[in-house]
């Protein structure tokens, strides 16, 4: 199975669950999404919608020849600051690239779940930006995307662990951030 058919599997999924009802829609509870932030906190500004996942069922590759175990099935849409970005349905995640020996001191999710499929979006370069009533590939540079990353750790709440993900991701995010974007 390639990535689109994958991507397109996952599409035929999410409008079946949509039209069983509203206890499988991912706007009014889907049991197969990620908790959202907003569940666990007070609501948010910056969180505008659940996160919907689902893992591959086979280890598929970026463009870049990396592995990701998991794709956004449906858009996913944050603030931060007076700008709004969508991870799009179909962007592929990993979630926290922590090596394991680290594992025990910061897993792969957390609180930071949903910061860092955003920030994989933006490394990725499939993250988007609302700009004159419509969406368009969001141009930023590595600084801006770790910048957003952070912001939306402290807006989740992370509490020091956001310190030592933060500077992994300064220090040694430099080869996964993708210019060709």
């Amino acid at each position: 199975m390639t990535g689109q058919q994958w991507i397109d599997a996952m599409q035929r999924w999410v409008d079946l669950a949509r039209e069983e009802g509203p206890e499988c829609d991912a706007d009014t509870g889907n049991p197969w999404a990620l908790p959202s932030q907003q569940e666990e906190a007070e609501p948010s500004e910056y969180y505008l919608s659940s996160l919907v996942i689902a893992r591959a069922p086979q280890r598929l590759l970026d463009s870049r020849k990396r592995e990701v175990d998991y794709t956004v099935c449906l858009p996913y849409y944050v603030n931060v600051g007076k700008k709004r970005y969508r991870v799009p349905a179909g962007a592929q995640t990993n979630f926290a690239s922590v090596p394991r020996y680290l594992r025990g001191l910061v897993g792969r999710v957390g609180r930071w779940t949903e910061a860092s499929v955003v920030h994989d979006a933006a490394y990725r370069g499939d993250l988007e930006t609302y700009v004159n009533e419509d969406w368009v590939k969001w141009k930023g540079e590595r600084d801006e995307a770790d910048r957003i990353f952070r912001e939306l750790m402290v807006e989740a709440k992370v509490g020091w662990r956001r310190y030592p993900i933060y500077w992994a991701v300064r220090l040694f995010g430099r080869s996964a951030f993708s210019p060709k974007r």
